[in-house]
């Protein structure tokens, strides 16, 4: 059975919203019973535009983190597609063409809207704003109900995202006002994929890697900064006792990080310790996966693992799939400065600098083309807007 791109676009985003408003209860649920618990912060929100809106903006959710104290806002914008899968390609020089080791692919439509212009206008959105990567393409590989049941919760790991600019050095003829194009993805490897008439791969670093980064970098600092406020005032021995108790939010975000990746969450513990302290090789294992922890958990619980069972399997090899891996590496490590501190708990008085951000961006620097757009007819007020909240 076949599914809706609005389907997808609800979906994908509201695990987006999920996983950074997550970050705050773990704060909460972890920190000890007595320490000074800040106000909440704002919750990360999405808006959504009307139809007609959409055919002219170029977009069709804009998500953003709300002030937090001194934190100004920051703000990116998604144009969701639907994709049709195919076994292989007949386009000459496609990595799907038949015999190839993994032709099977989805090929999505964009610059379709009704007057042929939606790529210039989500392109001039993020040259407006000065940041390429600041307007992106959501391509979940998902085309079926089936598949989507299966995948709910972890949509974001079957999820390409493409900016405007990359599509633009890549495409060949260029992407020009009233001719719909194409794009090709495999249907394993959000970062195989190729863009047509003339299929050309499209070579650019994970874009949906570094959004997903990004925004719980925001989410995880503006905790620390919360959480950490009230603290510097203590005595030295109970400031001690508050960083020792920080491990426990670092093993919090890896359980986090480990439902939405699927992965087993002392993986990520160790990677959190030292990226390199363990190895990987494509395919499934046992014990790697989200499921598997949960089973260890719960055995743990009821006392039915004998002592030899829970021993350090050391630098054991861990099969995974690399896509999976390739995709945390790369969050964790941007997130590097944050997960040590928390981990050493240095933080507690003293929170590092938040990651330089390349996708998200300030608030004030969309005010100018909220204004634009406003004029221009497109969004003619906030009260036109629709909210979803999580």
């Amino acid at each position: 059975m076949s599914i809706s791109e609005k389907t997808l676009e609800l979906n994908v985003t509201h695990e987006l919203l999920a996983l950074a408003n997550g970050v705050s209860s773990i704060f909460w649920n972890r920190m000890p019973r007595r320490t000074i618990a800040p106000p909440p912060g704002p919750p990360i929100y999405a808006l959504g535009l009307t139809l007609r809106e959409e055919a002219r903006a170029g977009w069709d959710v804009s998500i953003e983190l709300p002030v937090h104290g001194s934190t100004p806002s920051k703000i990116f914008f998604l144009q969701f597609k639907l994709g049709e899968s195919r076994t292989y390609s007949k386009y000459p020089g496609s990595v799907f063409l038949r015999g190839s080791a993994k032709p099977q692919h989805i090929v999505f439509e964009f610059n379709n809207n009704k007057i042929r212009n939606q790529h210039s206008r989500l392109k001039h959105t993020a040259q407006q704003l000065g940041s390429p990567q600041a307007a992106i393409y959501a391509l979940p590989l998902v085309t079926e109900l089936g598949e989507l049941k299966i995948r709910a919760g972890r949509l974001l790991m079957h999820t390409a995202f493409v900016t405007a600019i990359a599509i633009d050095r890549t495409a060949t003829p260029p992407v020009r006002d009233g001719t719909p194009r194409k794009i090709a993805i495999s249907s394993t490897n959000p970062l195989l994929r190729e863009v047509r008439s003339k299929a050309r791969m499209i070579e650019d670093d994970d874009v949906g890697a570094e959004l997903i980064a990004e925004v719980l970098a925001v989410r995880l600092h503006r905790e620390m900064v919360a959480w950490s406020e009230p603290h510097k005032w203590l005595i030295p021995e109970a400031r001690r006792h508050v960083a020792r108790q920080s491990r426990l939010i670092a093993k919090g975000l890896a359980e986090w990080l480990g439902y939405f990746f699927d992965v087993n969450p002392r993986i990520i513990i160790r990677m959190f310790s030292n990226p390199d302290s363990w190895k990987t090789v494509a395919g499934d294992l046992d014990g790697g996966h989200y499921q598997e922890f949960v089973k260890s958990e719960m055995e743990d619980l009821l006392g039915q693992i004998s002592d030899s069972d829970n021993e350090d399997e050391g630098d054991s090899e861990i099969y995974i799939e690399d896509m999976t891996i390739d995709r945390l590496s790369r969050i964790v490590n941007m997130n590097r400065s944050l997960i040590n501190a928390l981990i050493s708990g240095s933080w507690i008085g003293e929170v590092p600098e938040l990651p330089e951000l390349n996708i998200l961006i300030s608030a004030e620097d969309v005010m100018q083309v909220r204004v634009e757009v406003a004029e221009e007819g497109i969004i003619p007020g906030s009260a036109r807007l629709n909210y979803l909240v999580v």
